[in-house]
């Protein structure tokens, strides 16, 4: 099944990388997925964007980070 999400997220421990820092992720669940990113020393991370549901959520990924490469931290993935 290639359902899923794509979104938007930012932290405030990004301010450290810079400003206008995002990561932008894709996910079948969305729910699970920001639980993940919790623990007791970062806050919660604020979702900024959340896509409708995508057929082939892995490709919208790739063509988003194709679209935006030039502005790409880590270049390593």
């Amino acid at each position: 099944d290639g359902n899923g999400d794509i979104y938007v997220v930012w932290n405030e421990m990004f301010q450290f990388y810079g400003q206008d820092i995002y990561k932008i992720c894709k996910t079948k669940e969305i729910g699970q997925r920001i639980k993940q990113y919790t623990t007791s020393f970062v806050r919660p991370m604020e979702i900024k964007y959340l896509s409708e549901r995508c057929k082939n959520y892995h490709l919208a990924e790739s063509v988003i980070f194709e679209k935006l490469k030039e502005y790409r931290m880590v270049n390593s993935r």
